[in-house]
């Protein structure tokens, strides 16, 4: 009798495995939407082709986290660069580049790719990534969308910034408007000249005095700092005789529709939507099992 039911327990036990198998080898391969609800933050995204050979971009990832018969993801660096984001490319012709969550709004201020004969320019990493796949696929037509995945209630982000080439100072405006809500607040402080500092309402926020090398520096700025409802006053100087160039900047994400008014220094407004080129967000749930003690 001991033995049949010992025969029982064997078969059933086989039988739960053969169950869980599966089930274990398919949360090997996640879906993507998992991994960006779960780990990305600020995206960068497009539709570069209408399909694309995962064998041929594999060598484009400096290393692979996760790789299935629809898409491949892991990390890309730049070209010429150390500097690595997370990139995933699928077989339906997407490719979307982000940083994790620890990057802030400031962070898409790219400054050592920052080139002062084209002060008004700026493109932040997630979309340099993509723009570089699309260029190694021969495609020069690729135009980056973006999103939060932190805040998937944000619309907008703004990114305003003065830059001086040498010795002097800038100064300007931003007016955040009531109307919107302000979910993060950040600056900007790039500089190789000595001696810079950057204000905002009569504030010093940073400074530099004597420097050896280029200076990169990026930073969170409070609801007192950046003010919703007032003009807030940016100002940038430096005193110096040697080196080439400072930035001075600041960034803020947002929910609402109401224009941002900047007067003077440099501007870009990045629109935030979801990308629905990889389908419907899916619907997360958490639970929470009861601390068991002795």
């Amino acid at each position: 009798m001991r033995i049949i039911s010992w025969l029982g327990v064997v078969a059933f036990s086989l039988l739960l495995a053969d169950a869980i198998v599966p089930q274990a080898i398919a949360q090997a391969t996640p879906d993507i939407r998992f991994i960006l609800q779960t780990q990305a933050g600020l995206s960068a995204y497009a539709t570069i082709t209408n399909t694309i050979s995962l064998n041929l971009v594999r060598p484009l990832f400096s290393s692979v986290e996760v790789e299935n018969s629809d898409y491949i993801q892991g990390e890309y660096t730049l070209s010429g660069r150390t500097d690595k984001v997370k990139l995933a490319i699928g077989n339906a012709g997407w490719t979307i580049a982000w940083h994790t969550r620890d990057y802030a709004s400031q962070h898409l201020y790219d400054c050592p790719s920052f080139n002062g004969s084209q002060p008004a320019q700026i493109i932040n990493r997630p979309e340099r990534a993509l723009l570089e796949v699309s260029n190694a696929l021969g495609i020069t037509t690729t135009t980056a969308s973006f999103y939060d995945f932190r805040n998937p209630q944000a619309d907008g982000i703004v990114i305003h910034w003065l830059f001086l080439p040498g010795n002097g100072s800038q100064t300007s405006s931003i007016d955040l408007p009531l109307l919107n809500t302000y979910i993060e607040r950040g600056y900007i402080f790039c500089t190789a000249l000595s001696n810079s500092k950057l204000w905002l309402n009569s504030q010093i926020i940073d400074q530099q005095g004597s420097i050896s090398q280029v200076v990169y520096r990026y930073g969170v700025l409070g609801a007192d700092q950046l003010r919703a409802g007032q003009t807030n006053n940016l100002k940038i100087e430096d005193l110096t005789f040697f080196g080439y160039g400072f930035v001075g900047g600041v960034t803020a994400v947002y929910s609402g529709t109401t224009p941002i008014s900047i007067s003077g220094g440099y501007r870009r407004d990045l629109t935030l939507d979801y990308p629905t080129i990889l389908g419907p967000p899916i619907t997360l749930y958490q639970t929470c099992l009861p601390i068991v003690r002795k």
